[in-house]
């Protein structure tokens, strides 16, 4: 009975020195989260890191500690080191709706939008009266174009008198993108009725005024956008896609330029800058502009298939080809691509390989008549005149209108 009761104390006593130790660390590893976030209010984030770093070494299965390094991780743009550590921190302690929230946000910006769902949904399963996730989840619903889960949270938030104004200028959007313009109308006014200063509200007003092709109008609503708030960079940025309508360049390009010194990281800005400033015959400049557009978004397929053809039209042979096979790597079943990488094989006399491409381009779209049309150049170019006058004949029943009598008279017979 003793050595029963003294094996009992050993193995008491050895849970409580683990326990003890425990606390320990528990108790260090808060203390180094309290030392970071010291310097993560100071900015110095790389700093901070490393006592998040230290914090999780003291304590391997403090959640928190993850939570806050997973934060960190978002901040600095490394989003795949914060899903994995949110995903630990959920590991350890899969009750935490915030943390479910949080992932949820990082995963939308990762566009795994379907996942971002999933996580606010548990979320809200975990913490049901919680409006503020309901809002989140409506947001997220409007980024990924889900309207109709969309509309059924915000009706709920208006029913519970959750920031009502908020709320109208998401239905304005949303009957915005779906084309009901008299539903979208009907909510900037709700909105403008309770502030007749809201900077949004005459914003969506402007894109409602450009879907119905009225510029001038559109104009004047950015216009009071931008008079209401001053660093307001998307309303600049509208405005100079109505005035860029209107064949207003000099205006279109003072707008483009004021967005852009509000915010730089604009991939579509530097795009519809670069697009103006070619037709305004600055082709360095709009080069350059496409350049910063792909450099923010490095997968912005229009800005690589526009600077693809840029270079082409400037005879930058190889540039324009590297351009066009990225652009192939993205969409290898895009018709358009192989078209243009014939072109460029055509302008440097690779009929070959031109030959080659416009094939492609025909087999991806059968009615494809402007590649029918250039592949006829092409046979023209290398002496293969029958085949040259197929191609042409197709193209003409396709509807396309060459205009070079020069071809037509290889196939007078």
């Amino acid at each position: 009975m003793k050595k029963t009761c003294f094996i009992l104390l050993l193995i008491l006593a050895s849970n409580l020195s683990a326990f003890s130790q425990q606390n320990i660390e528990r108790t260090e590893a808060i203390r180094l989260i309290q030392e970071a976030e010291v310097y993560i209010k100071n900015g110095e984030w790389s700093k901070a890191l490393l006592w998040y770093n230290s914090a999780i070494a003291m304590d391997l299965n403090y959640a928190e500690a993850y939570l806050k390094r997973a934060m960190l991780n978002e901040k600095l743009g490394s989003y795949q080191a914060a899903i994995t550590d949110y995903n630990e921190a959920l590991r350890l302690n899969p009750l935490s709706a915030y943390t479910y929230d949080k992932r949820a946000r990082l995963k939308i910006l990762a566009t795994d939008y379907k996942g971002a769902i999933n996580d606010i949904n548990k979320a809200i399963e975990l913490k049901p009266n919680d409006i503020d996730l309901i809002a989140q989840r409506a947001y997220d619903y409007i980024q990924i174009a889900d309207f109709d889960n969309a509309l059924t949270d915000i009706d709920t938030l208006i029913q519970k008198n959750y920031y009502e104004e908020q709320e109208y200028l998401k239905k304005a959007f949303i009957y915005l993108n779906q084309d009901s313009l008299e539903k979208t109308n009907y909510y900037i006014e709700k909105v403008l009725a309770k502030n007749k200063n809201s900077a949004i509200a005459y914003d969506l007003q402007g894109l409602m005024n450009m879907k119905k092709e009225d510029y001038s109008a559109a104009i004047e609503s950015f216009t009071k956008a931008i008079s209401n708030n001053s660093e307001f960079a998307l309303a600049y940025y509208n405005r100079g896609l109505a005035y860029q309508k209107l064949n207003e360049k000099a205006k279109a390009k003072i707008d483009f330029d004021k967005s852009l010194a509000i915010n730089k990281s604009e991939a579509n800005v530097f795009f519809a800058r670069a697009v103006l400033k070619k037709e305004m015959g600055d082709y360095d400049g709009s080069l350059k502009d496409y350049n910063k557009a792909i450099g923010v978004n490095p997968d912005f397929y229009e800005a690589i298939y526009n600077r693809a053809f840029l270079k082409k039209y400037l005879g930058n042979y190889e540039e324009a080809m590297f351009d066009v096979n990225s652009l192939i790597n993205i969409q290898p079943e895009s018709a358009e691509n192989w078209n243009m990488k014939g072109n460029i094989n055509l302008m440097f006399d690779d009929n070959v390989e031109a030959i080659n491409n416009y094939s492609i381009a025909i087999r991806l779209k059968s009615d494809y008549s402007e590649a029918y049309y250039n592949r006829a150049i092409a046979y023209f170019m290398s002496n293969r005149i029958p085949e040259g006058c197929e191609d042409l004949k197709t193209s003409l029943n396709l509807g396309y209108k060459p205009t070079n009598s020069f071809i037509m008279n290889f196939c007078k017979n």
